[in-house]
Parts: C-alpha cells; sequence; structure tokens
C-alpha cells in the first residue's frame, strides 16, 4: 500500500512493491534465497547486476529491483545466498517492478521494509473496520473473501 494509505483510500498511491519479511522465533533458521526473474513469460533471461544492498534485473522492457539484507552471488540470470537467523533476528525482502524507460526504482533498507509491512497492516485493519460489520455465520471467512476481493482490484481500472 502507499503510504498512510487508509480506508477507502487503500491502494490509490500503491508504489506496485512486493514485501516478504522473515524472522526467526526460537534456535537458529538456516536461509536459501534463489532469485530467477524471467520476463515476457519466461521467454526473456534478464541481466543481472549488483546493486547496493539488492540486485538490478533488466529484461526487454522491464526492470526489477530486489532489495536484499545480503549479497547474493549472481550466477548466469539466477542469484543465490544462503544465510543464518538466529533468535528474533529477521530479514526483510522488496521487489519492484518499473518499466525500463521509467526512473529505477531505489533499494528498501531493512527498516524502509518493516514500516511498510507495518503501514500496510494499518491500512486494511481501517478498511476492515469500514468494510466488516457482518457478525452471521462463518464470519471469519466472510471477511476473508472480502480482503481478498479487495486485494484483487487494482485502482487504476
Amino acid at each position: 500500500m502507499g503510504r498512510n494509505e487508509r480506508g477507502h483510500g487503500l491502494g490509490v498511491d500503491s508504489p506496485g512493491v512486493l514485501l516478504r519479511s522473515v524472522s526467526c522465533q526460537s534456535g537458529t533458521v538456516e536461509i536459501e534465497v534463489e532469485y530467477a526473474p524471467r520476463f515476457e513469460y519466461g521467454l526473456i533471461f534478464p541481466l543481472l547486476r549488483p546493486n547496493e544492498g539488492g540486485i538490478l534485473a533488466r529484461g526487454g522492457a522491464d526492470v526489477l529491483v530486489l532489495s536484499c539484507p545480503v549479497m547474493l552471488t549472481i550466477e548466469g540470470s539466477m542469484a543465490r545466498a544462503r544465510f543464518i537467523l538466529q533468535k528474533g533476528e529477521q530479514a526483510s525482502f522488496a521487489l519492484q517492478h518499473r518499466a525500463s524507460w521509467e526512473k529505477t526504482p531505489e533499494v528498501y533498507t531493512q527498516a524502509a521494509v518493516t514500516d511498510s509491512l507495518q503501514d500496510t497492516v494499518v491500512g486494511w485493519r481501517t478498511w476492515s473496520d469500514l468494510h466488516q460489520r457482518y457478525t452471521g455465520p462463518w464470519r471469519d471467512l466472510v471477511h476473508h473473501s472480502g480482503r481478498v476481493l479487495q486485494a484483487l482490484m487494482f485502482r487504476p481500472t
């Protein structure tokens, strides 16, 4: 979601970023990251190059920027990394898409990914407060279906 989008404004200025975060709750966990972007339904194998805090992928008319907390090793049109998280640690990732003629997006910091995820949760809760008042049978399923339908909508169209 766009920064501070709430209620009916949910998705108005969405930056088009896929955010993911993984955390270790106890002990240790080994994380393996494999990044193999494919443009044009797999017909184009992109050129990858390291970028401060991530990887830049170019293929055809598309550019992807993957923000990653660890250095990835590039092997052809694929990048990989393996690392260990200790209890209480987390690793966050952001994947942004742009057309090649648009400005290349900035790499997200770990703090920026965490802030954006938290802001998205608050945004969805404000939307839910406005639209999810159903209290009958299967309440949780009805509310979940409503969120899915809202998330599938593309605001500009």
